[in-house]
């Protein structure tokens, strides 16, 4: 397997990983906030902040592309959109360029997805962490103390 696709196989599974306590929380938050009546309607609106969350990670994180010159403006539109984007501009290129075009968006998408899932693993521990420090399971009193109160 060469670096470039081991770098982003970690990258995915620290981001699936970190994604997946995130969701696993807040889907048992909002859940457990609503009533019961109104499970149903409020499922949906777990996922949302998680679309955002996701949206605005790789928008503010996200690798800085740098198009090469010799693109029109279509084309540099078309490339910084997607990856898929600068695939299907390059597919239209000859050879060097393409393989520029490639190469450029390639390493865009490879810092901003390591960049975004190395940040959402440290959330997700962090959240993780202030969990398990402030949502313990209530003492039981014993029954002498109960007995004693009552």
């Amino acid at each position: 397997m060469s670096s470039r696709l081991t770098v982003l196989v970690v990258a995915f599974a620290l981001l699936n990983i970190g994604v997946g306590a995130i969701a696993t929380v807040s889907n048992a938050v909002i859940l457990s906030a609503a009533p019961p009546a109104k499970a149903g309607a409020a499922s949906p609106l777990a996922k949302r902040p998680m679309k955002w969350a996701w949206l605005l990670g790789m928008t503010v994180l996200g690798g800085a592309l740098q198009l090469p010159g010799f693109l029109s403006e279509v084309q540099m539109m078309l490339a910084s959109e997607t990856l898929s984007g600068a695939y299907h501009v390059a597919a239209g290129m000859s050879g060097d360029q393409a393989r520029e075009l490639i190469s450029q968006a390639g390493r865009a998408f490879e810092g901003g997805i390591g960049l975004v899932s190395w940040v959402t693993f440290g959330l997700a521990l962090m959240a993780i962490l202030i969990a398990w420090r402030t949502l313990r399971a209530p003492k039981t009193q014993s029954a002498e103390e109960a007995g004693s109160k009552a």
